[in-house]
């Protein structure tokens, strides 16, 4: 009798020491629950709300522009939001405004892109305004992440664009034509439908973001094809790949075909053609025109 009292002693103390556990436990999870509530009053406050959103009025070089501190900082570690957020010094002037003595012209290319980066593009077809945006980037310190969005209608006002080299031409086609809408178009040599390329040769450093060709409606249209770039910016080197597309049939569809995304970056850009559309074959690789959306880098 002795020994059972002894276990109801012991299972006794044993269920109370798991209810007091439980407990504990009850009390812990009600703590996390009321600390992950104020965190999450504090989130959406009329304070965080207002400092996230808070309005930074600007003098860029005469010209007033605001914003707001979320939009100003929105790349952490640039010039311009150390400025607003006091990491670097800058003149305030008796308003209030922060005063940075750069061009006020160009600062709307930087506060736009900084608004709406996903969907951002500038077009801008003058070369020098082109570098002076340029430059104003580099200062505030966004250029990296703004140039990869700056979208010119074409390379078309780039002087220079040649063609550097290509595989084969059928007499009377040359590779030259499609850089020429005027002109007719480039046929490699007969009973050459494979492996054909044309090298592009933009004159300076630029960015691609874009491709487009266009086509006959003809068996020979290009089928599939690869863009691509050289190692150490030598033409007569090693080519890389950097993408790979298939053209729509030139036998069903003859308008301009866009390829993209693209970050070609460099000189010299390569079009390599690996075989074309037509039925039995055809003849010939054939290309009509091709046009590049990017900006120059230098």
């Amino acid at each position: 009798m002795a020994s059972i009292e002894i276990i109801k002693d012991q299972f006794t103390e044993l269920v109370t020491g798991m209810e007091n556990v439980i407990t504990g436990l009850e009390k812990r999870k009600n703590k996390l629950i009321e600390e992950i509530d104020r965190l999450k009053r504090e989130k959406t406050s009329p304070q965080a709300f207002n400092f996230v959103r808070e309005r930074v009025k600007l003098d860029i070089g005469g010209r007033y522009y605001s914003s707001t501190m979320e939009t100003l900082t929105s790349i952490p570690h640039s010039l311009l939001a150390k400025i607003v957020t006091g990491d670097a010094p800058c003149e305030r002037t008796t308003d209030g405004r922060y005063f940075i003595d750069r061009d006020g012209r160009h600062f709307r290319y930087i506060l736009n892109f900084l608004r709406d980066p996903e969907n951002f593009s500038v077009r801008i077809k003058d070369k020098a305004i082109l570098e002076e945006v340029k430059r104003e980037a580099q200062f505030f310190g966004v250029e990296e992440q703004m140039f990869t969005s700056f979208a010119p209608e074409s390379l078309d006002w780039l002087s220079g664009v040649r063609i550097h080299s290509f595989s084969t031409q059928h007499s009377g086609y040359p590779a030259s034509n499609v850089l020429d809408t005027g002109l007719s178009y480039w046929l490699s040599e007969t009973g050459n439908i494979t492996n054909q390329w044309i090298v592009f040769d933009f004159g300076k450093q630029v960015f691609v973001s874009k491709v487009m060709i266009k086509c006959d409606n003809y068996e020979c249209t290009v089928k599939d094809f690869t863009i691509e770039d050289c190692e150490n910016n030598d033409p007569n080197g090693n080519w890389r790949p950097l993408k790979e597309f298939q053209a729509k049939c030139g036998n069903q569809d003859s308008t301009d075909q866009m390829f993209s995304p693209l970050d070609f970056k460099g000189r010299y850009l390569r079009l390599y053609a690996k075989n074309n559309w037509g039925p039995g074959g055809g003849s010939y690789i054939l290309i009509t025109n091709v046009k590049f959306w990017g900006a120059a880098l230098e």
